[in-house]
């Protein structure tokens, strides 16, 4: 079964291996302070804590970096128009574009989805030199806004930089995210829970043949708890730049504009030091991070 990461739409595809580094514009909306709190949801071991005299936990956090097997990216275009039709006819001529762009690099419609998100209203005024001063000038419906989605799987890195230039041919700008698709979850969660229990009796053995403690043979899980980072969720955002003191009185006469200011947007995964065990510890891009935390409640023997 297909697991696709942040979507909504539940689309059936074949899987194959490939690879990417983009996040979309979405990654404006996810500033350091919305990265740092979605990491602060993987909960991470503390260490042997005893609950009482006589009980205590081991844990076991292991993390794996999981390659996506595929990806879906999403395209967002909106056109208007003085009708429903009008702006209608305007977005549907933007999609077949794109459409008939896409089947030139082997896309086919199989391979796509358009979404359709909202259609507006759009209000405005009527303001002219003519109106007379103190006038009430009314605010009446001006035309119609179509929203829509465009949703493509591809395979390979190679076919987004492809894809995006398509796009641009068709006048559609605005990539709003790239899904990263793993196929097998369930392989995924079984290596994780593997893993967490033989690190679990590790140290198990080692607090009884290393420091003599001796421990009942009754002992329970007290918590399992799994937990997926996907890149999107993972950027983060500075912006490396001085300005010069303005001082408003000296510059009252002048209207002074700002110069534009980039932002730099960087991947910042999960830090494998806070892990018992990193399966795939080195990665060259963005990648899906699954985490499990396994606490052990176990009683000492008195």
């Amino acid at each position: 079964m297909k697991y696709i990461i942040g979507l909504t739409l539940i689309l059936l595809f074949s899987s194959i291996n490939s690879y990417s580094q983009v996040s979309g514009n979405i990654t404006y909306q996810n500033n350091t302070d919305y990265s740092s709190y979605k990491k602060q949801q993987i909960e991470l071991a503390t260490g042997n804590s005893y609950l009482s005299d006589n009980t205590f936990l081991i844990e076991a956090n292991v993390l794996i970096n999981a390659k996506a097997d595929e990806y879906i990216v999403t395209f967002s275009l909106n056109e208007d128009g003085k009708t429903i039709e009008e702006a209608n006819q305007r977005i549907e001529k933007k999609v077949s574009s794109f459409i008939n762009e896409l089947s030139t690099i082997g896309i086919t419609k199989s391979n796509l989805f358009v979404d359709f998100i909202a259609q507006n209203k759009i209000y405005g005024y009527d303001l002219n030199d003519q109106i007379p001063k103190n006038a009430v000038v009314k605010e009446h419906l001006i035309g119609f806004e179509v929203k829509k989605n465009i949703l493509i799987r591809y395979k390979t890195e190679e076919l987004l930089s492809k894809i995006t230039l398509l796009a641009a041919k068709s006048d559609i700008y605005d990539l709003v995210k790239v899904d990263y698709i793993v196929s097998d979850i369930k392989a995924i969660r079984e290596k994780l829970f593997d893993e967490a229990v033989r690190i679990i009796n590790k140290k198990e053995t080692d607090l009884t043949s290393k420091l003599g403690l001796k421990i009942s043979s009754t002992k329970q899980i007290y918590a399992i708890k799994y937990k997926v980072l996907t890149p999107s969720e993972s950027y983060q955002t500075y912006q490396a730049s001085e300005s010069n003191e303005v001082i408003p009185n000296y510059y009252r006469e002048y209207t002074l504009q700002s110069a534009r200011k980039n932002k730099t947007f960087f991947y910042s995964p999960l830090d494998s030091n806070d892990f018992d065990l990193v399966i795939n510890p080195v990665t060259t891009q963005p990648v899906v991070q699954y985490t499990i935390l396994l606490k052990v409640k176990y009683k000492t023997d008195n």
